[in-house]
């Protein structure tokens, strides 16, 4: 019988949008929109396990995705120079990471996902330095210059990789086996390309980049037809795009089959003799199947090596193929290489310790050619042995892939940037430009840097993002970067000294190695 009064009102939250699975709240921080831990499928658990990604389950309350979830499954230390925290470790960690600005044009801004590196093995999109506590790949850094930045984990190892015959067709969804990382990564995209106009971001304008394992998988992306259309540029950190696959093959005396490392990992986990072998492997906890397998990046160390196998599913072809028939995603490309990337790899058997070792290691290796591969990298021209051997890995793991398969992508027509990252940080000088240093710059500055690297740092982070929203890296005053055409080798050096572009980079060296091996 008398007039309301509105006693006190409360606001909706800034940070809240609407996705097809329900709503999703995160949080402001330094003036950017950040969401942590939002899931793209349902928890790859018990009967899932080895399963192509399902659909995640409608929510019917608001996801507060504000604290980082788990990295996938994976042994608590990682192989390499990593210094980070991997945080809880699980099977349910299929998640994505988002920041965002808090307003776009209309249209959206342009999207870039992140796959991190680790060789398919090991790593996370929510690692976190051990030095400072940020997240390694921070993707606020890049969303502070314009674009809706994504980050993903996949499942890894064993989990991600391993293709087992006893599970090959088991459901309509998934006809063979393995590659369910990959299949992650796709589903994830699909996620991408669903909901993030919710973000302010442009599903028209979606750059796939990763250092790596990540840069690999993001030419296995090109190559699949199943990302095809869900992705419009792709940078390629230390990546590569291999000419061959492992295969599934139904004889378990192929060598070169996937299945026979099943066999082998079905063998060694007891469920050889199990009547429901499926069941069996399903019911081992994940870390009894990493300590089974020993999951390893595959250079000079003991262990499974887990990756992306010829499936005539997600993968009909090799990366490298699909890129020289031009069946490869027809999007703008970056590609980068460090000067040093074997330094901080080479397990302890590549590593030798004196000359006669070093003579030693390559007759086994190479056989009738080691007096030219001795000439070509001869140990007197090194500091140590060891690092002569890791000039001679980087050109054939390395730079030599690179120059490959970037030509071969600039003959199917499509825009090529080619980089050499060539910093050395002082505290590290022994180490060179290794394999992972330019991440700190992507994702930096770091706590440490001085002004010239801060500055590095904010120029690539520049150039990337000019690439995702246009697909040219170039604006600005910034050192114009070229094409890499079919007929010109041509790549930006980055470095906080600026020494002009670098012309046919390892071409003498790539030469002599296409003599014998394909690239």
């Amino acid at each position: 019988d008398r007039p309301l009064q509105v006693l006190f009102s409360t606001p909706p939250p800034a940070a809240v949008v609407a996705t097809r699975e329900g709503v999703v709240e995160g949080r402001i921080e330094n003036g950017l929109y950040r969401y942590l831990a939002i899931p793209y499928v349902a928890p790859p658990l018990g009967n899932l396990r080895w399963r192509a990604p399902q659909a995640p389950l409608p929510r019917a309350s608001v996801l507060r995705a504000v604290t980082r979830g788990a990295s996938c499954a994976q042994n608590a230390v990682g192989e390499g120079i990593a210094q980070s925290d991997l945080g809880m470790r699980s099977e349910d960690c299929l998640q994505l990471n988002i920041s965002a600005p808090p307003s776009s044009p209309a249209g959206g801004l342009p999207v870039m996902v992140w796959i991190h590196g680790g060789g398919l093995t090991q790593g996370s999109a929510v690692e976190t330095r051990l030095s400072d506590g940020r997240l390694v790949y921070d993707n606020a850094v890049l969303a502070d210059d314009g674009v809706v930045a994504v980050s993903i984990n996949y499942r890894l190892g064993p989990l991600g990789f391993l293709a087992m015959r006893e599970f090959a067709g088991e459901a309509t969804d998934h006809p063979t086996a393995g590659n369910y990382g990959l299949l992650d990564q796709i589903t994830a995209l699909q996620w991408v390309r669903d909901n993030i106009a919710a973000f302010g971001g442009d599903p028209r304008r979606v750059t796939i980049f990763g250092e790596s394992a990540g840069g690999r998988s993001v030419c296995a992306l090109m190559a699949s037809p199943m990302a095809s259309g869900l992705f419009h540029r792709a940078i390629i950190q230390s990546g590569a795009c291999p000419v061959s696959l492992p295969q599934l093959d139904a004889s378990t005396t192929t060598q070169a089959s996937a299945f026979s490392q099943g066999d082998r990992v079905v063998q060694n986990a007891g469920c050889a003799s199990s009547a429901d072998r499926k069941a069996c492997m399903r019911s081992i906890g994940w870390q009894t199947l990493i300590d089974v397998t020993q999951p390893s990046i595959g250079i000079g160390r003991v262990g499974e090596n887990f990756g992306h196998i010829d499936d005539d599913f997600a993968l009909p072809v090799a990366p490298g193929v699909a890129l020289a028939s031009g069946s490869a995603a027809p999007v703008p490309l970056i590609v980068g290489i460090n000067a040093d990337e074997m330094t901080t790899l080479l397990g302890p058997a590549l590593q030798p310790a004196t000359p006669a070792a070093y003579e030693a290691l390559l007759r086994q290796q190479v056989g009738a050619i080691t007096d030219q591969v001795l000439a070509l990298y001869p140990v007197s021209n090194y500091a140590t042995p060891t690092l002569a051997y890791a000039d001679l890995a980087d050109d054939i793991g390395f730079a030599c892939p690179a120059r490959a398969f970037s030509l071969k992508h600039a003959n199917a027509g499509q825009p090529v940037y080619r980089y050499v990252y060539t910093h050395v940080f002082a505290q590290a000088a022994a180490l060179g430009a290794f394999h992972g240093a330019e991440i700190g710059f992507v994702f930096g500055p770091g706590a440490s840097f001085n002004a010239a690297q801060i500055e590095l740092s904010q120029r690539v982070q520049r150039y990337w993002t000019r690439f995702a929203t246009t697909g040219n890296p170039n604006g600005g005053t910034d050192v114009v970067w070229p094409l890499r055409t079919a007929t010109r080798d041509v790549a930006l050096e980055l470095d906080v000294v600026a020494r002009g572009n670098i012309s046919d980079y390892r071409k003498l060296y790539c030469d002599f190695w296409s003599r014998y091996i394909v690239f």
